[in-house]
């Protein structure tokens, strides 16, 4: 506050000692008015740091700014958040996907299977318009006692959790 306080001081003094200024103060001070009196330049000086400093809207629009910079801050670290999260999930789905499809490969080598498919046997939503779409693009449309997924979840499940 002094800082800006003695900045417009000096700005002041600058300004009053340019030659523009002073060649018309003097000027004011060596020819007398038509009256007989000399005209007189009133000064004021103005502090407008402190002016900011109190001005309600000023500190109103001030606060709502700051409050958008935190909400703005706020938005930045919950996004990072997210990605980590995202990330780390994404980590975590391909360890396990890499643990399962070892154990299928070791499940159908000792079995002699030699072709193991991905489908989906949850049932039929015959209320569901998106689930009726997938049933009719599935891949598999007829097995029978060859799912192994069983077998599969009751092998990686044996497993000791780290």
């Amino acid at each position: 506050m002094r800082r800006n306080t003695l900045f417009v001081l000096v700005l002041v003094a600058v300004i009053s000692m340019s030659a523009p200024w002073q060649h018309l103060w003097c000027r004011a001070a060596s020819e007398p008015a038509a009256s007989g009196l000399v005209q007189t330049t009133r000064v004021g000086l103005l502090d407008l740091a402190r002016i900011f400093t109190v001005h309600v809207e000023f500190k109103k629009r001030t606060d709502l700014l700051r409050q958008a910079k935190r909400q703005a801050e706020i938005q930045v670290q919950v996004n990072e958040q997210k990605r980590d999260f995202f990330e780390r999930e994404a980590r975590m789905y391909l360890e396990i996907y890499q643990e399962i499809m070892a154990e299928v490969g070791k499940y159908s080598d000792a079995r002699g299977i030699g072709l193991v498919m991905r489908f989906n046997g949850d049932p039929l939503d015959e209320n569901d318009p998106a689930g009726i779409q997938k049933q009719l693009n599935k891949a598999i449309l007829y097995h029978k006692g060859i799912d192994i997924t069983d077998d599969i979840i009751r092998i990686v499940n044996a497993k000791p959790v780290t």
